[in-house]
């Protein structure tokens, strides 16, 4: 069974660009994966680029790897957008200031420290 979430970026004009990732979305899957890829205080352009891979299988296969499946991103209007919305089971955003935030559930945003 998959524990789904969504990983997402805040762009300079405020809006969030996100896809679907289908397995291990818990914080010690896919937020540590998250965090020790793009550390906070990692260029956002670095996770902007990859986010735009599209809708992944897990954190290193992307859809388009997996199965040539294209996948366009989605994009909302802002961070609190994103987190009231569909994050599937959690919802990780890096944020404008460089940080990860990760939401699961019905539970407020919590920010992911760096676990080095």
């Amino acid at each position: 069974m998959s524990t789904r979430s969504r990983i997402a970026v805040e762009l300079e004009d405020g809006k969030v660009l996100s896809v679907y990732c289908h397995w291990d979305g818990y914080i010690e899957g896919v937020g540590l994966d998250l965090i020790n890829m793009f550390p906070n205080g990692s260029d956002i352009s670095d996770v902007i680029e990859y986010i735009k891979e599209g809708d992944r299988s897990t954190v290193d296969m992307s859809y388009k790897e997996m199965r040539d499946e294209d996948s366009p991103n989605d994009i909302v209007d802002s961070a609190n957008v994103f987190f009231e919305g569909d994050i599937q089971e959690y919802g990780y955003l890096y944020s404008s200031n460089k940080e990860w935030m990760v939401k699961a559930g019905s539970t407020d945003p919590l920010r992911l420290a760096n676990l080095t």
